[in-house]
């Protein structure tokens, strides 16, 4: 059964009645909560004992990028209740609230129950008890951060197909998706292409490193992912949590002829000649012969950069200038002091360090 909180096209429930059995449009109330309910109170919550198992599953992750007979081939073995794709830790105090404890839960964009517990007078009691959420946050409270632990309480087994200890946060189907999709994770949570960059940040979660072990383990078409996420993301974010931007190219060039790159100089001012070494070893990456222009602040330091700098095979000129006092520092070097040197074009290119 197929429920839509919205108007479908003409076209897409075409579509639509082409793979499923039933589409259902129902208004957005209630999120996916009341969608799952209206869905289970549909078939009577299998009172005529017609299967297995039901999966309530929602919109928000792409895939099958694994096969699902991977999966359900796993969890078939599994004896348990109820069980879920991945998991969430337990958390003091609770994080949307900040007092109280979030309980271990499975992430409920895939759940599957099995007969035992659908056919449970305890399962249309926790159901009836469920109403409309005003707000994302309440939505996850009322259900998702409560389902696991209320039917473990009653003594129902849960089971999750990724173990959440063997990760290092407390949401790895986001904050480790590259480390899952290792794992065979057939899910990618859509949230992770335009969740907030900053806690991508704290937790060190790595998009792009799972968008490579997408391409290189998994034959799902990316491109079904990137017709989806414009629609919706801020592109700023997109393009952050994704890293769609690239400076240098992911392998290293290998050595060929040489580019015309031009005239090309170094400018730096040398207050602390103990740094030379430092300075030398970054230039060394400039890959054609260079002209090496310092200033500093005293004769003793000319001497001493030009004795250091003597006799390196890739800098074609050295001009060492000693300003008059060390006031402005590199700015005042640059802009005053070596001012003729750049501006009679006489270089393409200038490195300023």
């Amino acid at each position: 059964m197929f429920y839509s909180n919205g108007p479908l096209t003409r076209e897409a429930e075409a579509k639509l009645r082409g793979v499923v059995d039933d589409v259902v449009l129902r208004p957005n109330e209630g999120f996916d909560v009341l969608a799952y309910k209206e869905g289970l109170e549909r078939i009577g919550y299998n009172r005529e004992g017609l299967y297995d198992e039901v999966l309530m599953v929602n919109h928000t992750c792409y895939g099958p990028v694994f096969p699902f007979a991977e999966l359900f081939g796993e969890m078939q073995g599994r004896e348990c209740d109820f069980w879920g794709v991945s998991a969430h830790a337990e958390m003091t105090p609770n994080p949307m609230t900040g007092t109280g404890t979030l309980p271990y839960h499975l992430n409920t964009n895939f759940i599957a129950v099995r007969a035992g517990l659908l056919g449970s007078r305890s399962f249309r009691q926790y159901w009836d008890g469920i109403s409309a959420s005003q707000s994302y946050e309440q939505a996850i409270l009322s259900h998702e951060a409560r389902f696991t632990e209320y039917f473990t309480r009653l003594g129902y087994r849960a089971a999750c197909y990724l173990d959440r200890r063997d990760y290092g946060t407390h949401y790895p189907a986001m904050l480790n998706l590259d480390e899952t999709l290792l794992d065979r994770n057939p899910l990618i949570k859509r949230r992770a292409f335009f969740h907030d960059p900053r806690l991508f940040e704290h937790y060190a979660a790595d998009l792009p490193r799972a968008l490579r072990i997408l391409a290189e383990h998994s034959d799902y078409d990316p491109e079904l992912i990137w017709r989806n996420v414009v629609r919706f993301a801020e592109l700023r974010t997109l393009n952050t949590n994704a890293a769609l931007t690239s400076v240098l190219p992911d392998v290293r060039l290998q050595p060929g002829e040489l580019p015309d790159y031009g005239a090309i100089a170094v400018c730096v001012h040398v207050y602390y000649t103990d740094m030379l070494d430092e300075i030398l070893a970054l230039t060394d990456t400039i890959p054609v012969p260079y002209d090496f222009i310092a200033t500093t602040e005293t004769e003793a330091k000319k001497r001493i950069i030009e004795d250091t700098v003597a006799g390196r095979k890739n800098i074609r000129n050295v001009i060492v200038r000693v300003v008059e006092q060390n006031r402005g520092r590199d700015m005042s070097a640059l802009f005053i002091a070596c001012r003729d040197l750049f501006l009679d074009d006489r270089y393409t290119a200038v490195c300023r360090l």
